[in-house]
């Protein structure tokens, strides 16, 4: 019986492609505040709080407040000084902002910033967030909430600018401010505010998808409309946060 052999299988030719470059250029940038800037790390013991919840831990006596503690624990902190500084803020949180500024480019959007976009950042002590750094000129003497916080604790305006010291030498102030929980219940909060104020920072950018004159004008009406830190524009309509770019 005859037998019959299968042609042999003709050898694909792959196909050709071009790969597209993509070119990245930095800019350096430094938005000056035009408002004071508060701001509010996520502290370890509320971390702690949630970590037992979840792990069915029996919940323990609130702790008594101690104000200058509440405060510090609200600062994100580099691991050394950058810039001079140990402060610092998210990079995270300006390129957010100026990702919204987009939305009102031609051409642009918001999800587009998301990729042409990066900001550069020096890790925190915890190796949570990439942070810019905060400079900010030191603070002489205690401010209104500050004296009144010390009459209360009992101790004396030396007392209480010993506590601040590291605070007032950067930049950074006690605050106590109001605010709104859950189902509109009120509560105080002890937070860190820079009254004056300026971070410098690197924007990476694909240069075959924006300019870098676009990039700076993104974070200059950034600065105006979205804002960072609490009670910004973005939030609460309030202008706290704003900020211009320096030139």
């Amino acid at each position: 019986m005859p037998t019959t052999t299968k042609k042999a299988d003709k050898k694909q030719v792959p196909e050709r492609v071009n790969l597209k470059i993509q070119t990245y250029k930095e800019v350096d940038i430094t938005i000056v505040g035009l408002n004071r800037l508060v701001v509010h790390k996520f502290s370890e013991k509320s971390r702690k709080q949630m970590r037992d919840k979840q792990l069915g831990k029996a919940k323990r006596k609130p702790e008594e407040k101690q104000p200058v503690e509440l405060m510090y624990d609200t600062l994100y902190r580099f691991e050394d000084t950058v810039d001079g500084t140990p402060y610092g803020f998210p990079a995270v949180a300006i390129k957010q902002a100026t990702q919204r500024a987009f939305k009102f480019f031609d051409g642009k959007t918001m999800q587009d910033a998301k990729g042409f976009m990066h900001i550069y950042g020096h890790e925190d002590r915890e190796g949570k967030y990439d942070l810019v750094p905060i400079i900010a000129p030191p603070v002489n003497g205690l401010n209104y909430t500050e004296k009144l916080l010390a009459q209360e604790m009992g101790w004396d305006e030396e007392e209480m600018l010993e506590q601040l010291e590291e605070a007032h030498k950067y930049g950074a102030c006690l605050r106590e401010d109001d605010v709104r929980v859950g189902m509109g219940t009120a509560d105080i909060r002890y937070r860190a505010g820079f009254n004056t104020w300026k971070i410098p920072f690197t924007v990476e950018y694909n240069t075959n998808q924006v300019t870098a004159e676009e990039i700076v004008n993104a974070v200059n009406d950034a600065g105006r409309t979205v804002g960072i830190g609490e009670n910004r524009p973005q939030r609460q309509g309030n202008s706290w946060g704003t900020f211009k770019v320096e030139i």
